[in-house]
């Protein structure tokens, strides 16, 4: 049996959630811009910018994307993260949120 610490301060795991989950290319399929929405990612970039990724309105608004995000947030709690002040602009290129994973 392991053990189990809250706020240990290691996120890998939640952030490897989070990683594969703006990765996946069925989380970042599209038709059109619109249909693409930009999602803070915690401490970590993954693919876009300034802790910012890109997904598709139905993996954004997704509960598995909440509960990731929650967890994320739950142990990135009170971490100092990186802030910039760039803003990524959600868009649909190859059928895809953001480009090709």
């Amino acid at each position: 049996f392991g053990t189990w610490t809250v706020g240990c301060g290691d996120c890998k795991d939640e952030q490897d959630a989070v990683g594969a989950f703006v990765t996946d290319p069925a989380n970042l399929s599209c038709q059109s811009d619109d249909d693409c929405r930009v999602v803070h990612t915690g401490c970590k970039t993954y693919r876009g910018i300034c802790e910012q990724s890109q997904l598709n309105s139905a993996a954004a608004s997704s509960q598995e994307w909440a509960s990731l995000i929650e967890e994320l947030g739950d142990c990135e709690s009170g971490s100092e993260c990186g802030h910039c002040g760039a803003l990524l602009v959600p868009g649909c290129s190859r059928g895809y949120c953001g480009g090709r994973p």
